[in-house]
């Protein structure tokens, strides 16, 4: 049996659609948010400052209840992965520390969910100057958007953007995550 472009097309669509339906899978979506659902998550991830790369491990607890998300996160970066070659008197950033609370929404749909958020934290820059390492603490606004794909009610995994604002090393990037608890 040879099919046409659209016909393969129409039958990818109409299996993916079978496949994130709640008879197929047997589990029922809870509409009860009045326990709020609750997850925490793990991941890695990569950030930029100031065109220099950092590899970074994150920790987040979720909160999702009838008005909106609230996370509270910390991510940590490694700023010195990269073997690049610096001054002796050149200032360089050796790691950064965020810790945030944020606030925002979240859309599900079948095996998908989009968040988006943004709060208020604390970052720690850890710097070396002259052989002298020096910690420098600053208000942050961090902000979030995540993709997750939720297969079963209590796992699933996701990507996330994200960003910082602070006075001294603002920074953004990218995490990949694993989400655990009571999804949806």
């Amino acid at each position: 049996m040879h099919l046409h472009r659209n016909q393969r097309l129409l039958l990818l669509t109409s299996v993916l659609i079978f496949a994130n339906s709640r008879c197929l899978h047997g589990q029922v979506v809870s509409t009860d948010t009045s326990q709020g659902f609750h997850w925490i998550t793990a991941g890695v991830g990569i950030t930029r400052w100031q065109n220099r790369p950092g590899f970074g491990l994150e920790i987040g607890y979720f909160n999702r209840f009838s008005s909106g998300l609230f996370s509270a996160r910390f991510r940590y970066f490694d700023m010195t992965v990269t073997k690049e070659l610096f001054l002796p008197n050149e200032r360089q950033v050796k790691s950064i520390a965020e810790l945030g609370g944020l606030y925002g929404l979240q859309v599900q749909q079948g095996w998908f969910c989009f968040c988006a958020s943004g709060g208020v934290g604390m970052v720690l820059t850890t710097e070396q100057n002259n052989g002298v390492i020096e910690n420098f603490y600053s208000l942050a606004l961090p902000m979030e958007a995540q993709l997750l794909i939720e297969p079963l009610s209590f796992f699933g995994i996701g990507m996330s953007l994200f960003t910082d604002l602070n006075s001294k090393a603002s920074f953004s990037g990218v995490a990949l995550s694993v989400q655990i608890g009571r999804l949806r």
